[in-house]
């Protein structure tokens, strides 16, 4: 039998490590406001004020990955959206070498680096799924229908 769910785990990955990322940021800009006494709005506007350029690359990565991720999910039955998931994460890589770029220009840390690798990583997951997507819409073939979750009987 062959495998069908490149594109679809690593989407899950992507959607996973968007919400953590964009969980933390909303639990510190809580802590940040909690500290001085502000709302939600006013925290969050504290908290991307205090942010260095990089860290902002970094959360506009997470934010793509996270859309990224919700789209590969949703069209990994769809072969003929291949198109777009491999887009979509050489988008997201770009933006990690950009971030990567800001990062070593702002002062090289080796957390950075790893940050960087890791976060290209999954992408390039992302778009090898959207790949064999591609092949396998310009095959004309089907997704089996056990993939589609008719397993009853």
């Amino acid at each position: 039998m062959r495998r069908y769910n490149l594109l679809k785990v690593s989407s899950i990955i992507l959607i996973i490590l968007g919400a953590l990322n964009l969980g933390s940021v909303l639990a510190v800009a809580l802590d940040i406001g909690r500290v001085l006494g502000l709302g939600l709005i006013n925290s969050l506007q504290v908290y991307f004020m205090l942010l260095d350029k990089s860290n902002i690359v970094l959360l506009a990565c997470y934010v793509l990955g996270f859309a990224s991720g919700i789209y590969g999910v949703l069209s990994s039955r769809r072969f003929e959206r291949g198109r777009v998931c491999v887009i979509l994460g050489a988008v997201t890589i770009a933006l990690f070498i950009a971030y990567l770029i800001v990062a070593i220009v702002e002062g090289f840390s080796a957390a950075y680096l790893a940050n960087g690798i890791m976060g290209a990583l999954f992408p390039a997951m992302y778009i090898a799924g959207g790949v064999q997507n591609m092949r396998r819409a310009k095959n004309g073939e089907q997704p089996p229908e056990e993939f589609f979750g008719n397993r009853l009987g």
